[in-house]
């Protein structure tokens, strides 16, 4: 039962792990002129524990964004997972922030829950729910749906992965308070096709349609934490195993978004690489 868990749980553990694990990772963000933002600098720290028949995912991140528009941010989620019969998993959790420098948001809390039926190297099929507690000038509330559906094939010597996600948000707010935050009921399409091959993982995702706005993301682990409102994102990633117990990941990401302080068209360019250790 617990490899069957890593197996299907994780995408990338189809592939590398059989063990907990423990990931640092940093990353760096450069934004384009036209944005109220210069630079973000990330480090944070991800990993499972597992048990028999149930596991705990947990994150730890700080961020810091340089500019006009300045931000230091902290967060620390922890979720719990519970397999539920053969092919069926149950998952509940939070994720406090805290937020600084911002004159907007002070702090979120974001409460998770999610559900979702699976296939060894078949399907999977679920659905995250996320309720978003932010402290602001004008406290507010988001509910966010992401319903998703993932397919596993082998092609080659190798297996491909494709998933496609959903996410519908919605604000439980006063009309002026929505367009005192600029804030948008709105919907995104995700698609993500990832290949295994050898020691190799290859993922490429991108933002089929739709917009973004303080989406709740990687299974509840992180968070947009403002008013941007992002349109278009292309992203790609590499994780390739160096041994035993140790593999390498690297991704590139690029963001077209509304800059919420001025309201300009600019570009974010996303770059990170963590080391995955597995015991």
């Amino acid at each position: 039962m617990k490899r069957l868990l890593i197996t299907l749980i994780l995408l990338s553990n189809l592939l590398f792990a059989s063990n907990d694990f423990i990931e640092p990772y940093i990353g760096t963000s450069s934004y384009s002129s036209e944005s109220s933002r210069d630079k973000e600098k990330i480090f944070g720290l991800k990993g499972n524990i597992y048990y028999s028949d149930y596991f705990f995912e947990y994150g730890v991140q700080h961020s810091s964004i340089t500019g006009v528009y300045k931000e230091n941010r902290n967060s620390i989620a922890l979720i719990y997972n519970k397999s539920i019969g053969f092919n069926f998993l149950g998952r509940t959790g939070i994720n406090f922030i805290n937020i600084s420098d911002n004159p907007k948001l002070k702090s979120a809390k974001v409460f998770i829950l999610g559900a979702k039926e699976f296939k060894e190297e078949s399907y999977e099929i679920g659905l995250n729910f996320y309720y978003s507690k932010y402290k602001a000038k004008s406290n507010f509330n988001i509910m966010q749906f992401s319903p998703f559906i993932g397919f596993y094939f082998p092609y080659l010597k190798g297996v491909i992965n494709l998933k496609v996600t959903y996410n519908i948000t919605s604000y439980n707010m006063s009309t002026s308070s929505i367009k005192e935050l600029n804030l948008m009921n709105n919907r995104l399409l995700n698609l993500s096709l990832s290949y295994l091959y050898k020691n190799f993982i290859t993922t490429f995702d991108i933002n089929v349609a739709g917009k973004e706005q303080y989406l709740v993301k990687e299974g509840g682990l992180s968070l947009e934490s403002s008013s941007d409102i992002y349109k278009n994102s292309m992203g790609l990633s590499l994780e390739y195993k160096i041994g035993d117990n140790y593999s390498i990941k690297g991704r590139a990401k690029i963001y077209e978004f509304t800059d919420e302080n001025n309201n300009n068209v600019a570009i974010k360019n996303n770059f990170g690489i963590g080391l995955k250790i597995s015991f």
